[in-house]
């Protein structure tokens, strides 16, 4: 267990507890700890770097914010960090999905509101400039760990309600049983990018940590496009497979 890992503890190097976290980061994303196992206690972790329960409690605590750990009284440390394998053969929305993966969804933000699409948004969601369309922000979390932020807007015509609790659960699930609205096929672009300020907050992730960006353009029974959403993950907890 964490063959060749030694702490940087020359003058100026980063912190023992960051450079701790960062060990432990890295052997539970790399599978060396699966969900649900029970973690080194204190102790261990003490002895194997030679570092303060001080150090130790203040590395596993940021792991516990993070999502990677949860302290069960009388038990110990258990792992709770899965990374999500989205498997890309149809579509089908963020709530099913975690729901196939055995996953607690729920919704830390959401906000609508109506507005005149933009250039850009009329291109991207085949509407005409200065057209009314709605504007969904919300971000998902998986078992309370943020885990996509998601900047989506539709059509008018749709004529959606603007109360944001009506978005807490499923969009697709809402838009089949309350507008007969099946999202049949879709065109996704995944790309890499860096998380700016806002989106950095609400994934509760460092500025600039690298985020996976999928864009989709969604389309209904009929052929129409009915979404236009930018969705984005913290890299290290989302990865998608795709069947050829």
């Amino acid at each position: 267990m964490f063959e060749a890992c030694h702490l940087d503890k020359s003058k100026g190097a980063a912190p023992l507890y960051h450079q701790l976290k960062q060990i432990l980061k890295k052997e539970i994303e790399e599978g060396n700890f699966i969900k649900g196992s029970l973690f080194p206690c204190e102790k261990d972790l003490m002895n194997t770097f030679g570092v303060s329960r001080t150090t130790v409690r203040q590395a596993l605590g940021d792991l516990s914010n993070l999502g990677y750990l949860r302290g069960e009284r009388g038990i110990g440390t258990m792992v709770t960090f899965s990374k999500i394998n989205e498997r890309m053969q149809s579509v089908i929305s963020f709530s099913e999905e975690m729901q196939r993966h055995g996953v607690i969804m729920s919704t830390s933000h959401c906000s609508i509101g109506s507005e005149a699409a933009s250039k850009y948004i009329a291109q991207h969601l085949d509407v005409m400039e200065g057209e009314r369309v709605f504007h969904l922000i919300r971000v998902r979390c998986a078992d309370g760990v943020p885990l996509v932020y998601s900047d989506t807007y539709l059509p008018g015509c749709l004529d959606l309600p603007l109360n944001e609790a009506t978005y807490n659960a499923s969009l697709y699930a809402f838009l089949r049983k309350e507008r007969d609205i099946v999202v049949a096929s879709a065109q996704d672009t995944l790309e890499a990018m860096l998380a700016d300020g806002q989106m950095a907050a609400f994934l509760k992730i460092p500025l600039y940590t690298a985020v996976f960006k999928r864009t989709r353009k969604g389309f209904d029974q009929d052929g129409r496009q009915v979404e236009f959403s930018v969705s984005c993950y913290p890299g290290e907890k989302y990865k998608y497979t795709i069947e050829l």
